[in-house]
């Protein structure tokens, strides 16, 4: 029977895009092309599960006046979801976009813990033996622990759980073993507290979180591609030759996780996931939004083109 997937969303968002010609300070700045939808972390890798035809279910923490638009728009693109209730109205995030990217993210409303045990409940009478839980995205001022609490949970029933985060939210969970983590070289920095500046460093900084517990890593290097790191390997990918130009980096990193998380379960092979990896991470950085299957497969052949280097 195939895995299920359940990626865990304490914090979505819609995002605004705003595209500008050349965005000014301290100006009026008018957009030449806007779009809204649903989004934050958990929701991208849904997003990108779906376009991969990877079974998946959403479980929401939601809230407020927009929560309309936002289910109207995930029930438009076939995302299953369960929903439970954040405390707060659902986040409205800013991408300004001209030739550089700024982001506003709003600080993630609070959750009662009676609407937390209920996610748990829900996990404990569906997850199976195998199955994969995905938890991603900032936390609630109020919930420091909860990914601890989610790998913690994961584990007992036997999943596999795949942790998004970083600093006190990360540090807190490591010990419990997550099966995977995947942070960037920014977020790596700030969840180590060391220093950064090349790929010795790198590998560094990640053998300290699997001295802790982590037992698979992959690490997001933007243009530089990524690097995969557990107890037994390490290997590192580079981005393929495809001559396309970054358009929205927005959801590259999920899109990245989706892609590795949907080849390992097929594949069982890590060099693989890593490449899935790259592909899907590119691919919706060359794209206004997630990435669709079309792109991805014109980027995947030939898949042999990308080069992982055993260091």
């Amino acid at each position: 029977m195939a895995n299920n997937i359940y990626v865990i969303s304490l914090s979505p968002a819609i995002d605004y895009i705003l595209k500008f010609d050349e965005l000014i300070k301290d100006k009026t700045n008018r957009p030449y092309f806007t779009e809204m939808y649903p989004a934050g972390k958990g929701i991208h890798v849904s997003m990108i599960l779906n376009n991969l035809n990877v079974k998946n279910e959403s479980i929401i923490f939601s809230n407020g006046d927009f929560e309309n638009y936002f289910y109207t728009n995930l029930d438009k693109i076939n995302i299953k979801y369960k929903k439970f209730k954040s405390e707060g109205d659902i986040r409205i995030n800013l991408k300004l976009i001209d030739a550089q990217q700024t982001e506003c993210s709003v600080q993630a409303p609070s959750i009662n813990q009676i609407e937390i045990n209920k996610m748990k409940e829900y996990l404990k009478n569906n997850l199976q033996e195998g199955d994969y839980v995905i938890a991603t995205g900032s936390v609630p001022s109020n919930m420091s622990n909860i990914y601890s609490e989610i790998v913690e949970l994961t584990n007992s029933l036997k999943g596999h759980c795949v942790i998004d985060a970083f600093g006190e939210s990360l540090n807190l969970c490591i010990d419990k073993k997550p099966f995977l983590i995947k942070p960037n070289l920014e977020e790596l920095a700030f969840t180590t507290k060391m220093q950064i500046s090349n790929e010795k460093e790198i590998i560094q900084a990640a053998q300290s979180l699997l001295k802790k517990g982590a037992q698979n890593i992959l690490i997001s290097m933007g243009s530089d591609g990524g690097i995969f790191i557990n107890k037994n390997q390490i290997l590192k990918c580079p981005i393929g030759n495809w001559n396309k130009q970054t358009v929205n980096v927005a959801g590259a990193g999920d899109s990245m996780l989706g892609g590795f998380i949907s080849e390992f379960i097929k594949t069982n092979d890590y060099t693989q996931a890593l490449k899935k990896s790259i592909i899907c991470g590119s691919a919706t950085a060359y794209s206004n939004k997630i990435a669709s299957i079309e792109l991805i497969n014109e980027l995947t052949v030939p898949i042999e083109d990308i080069k992982v280097t055993n260091l």
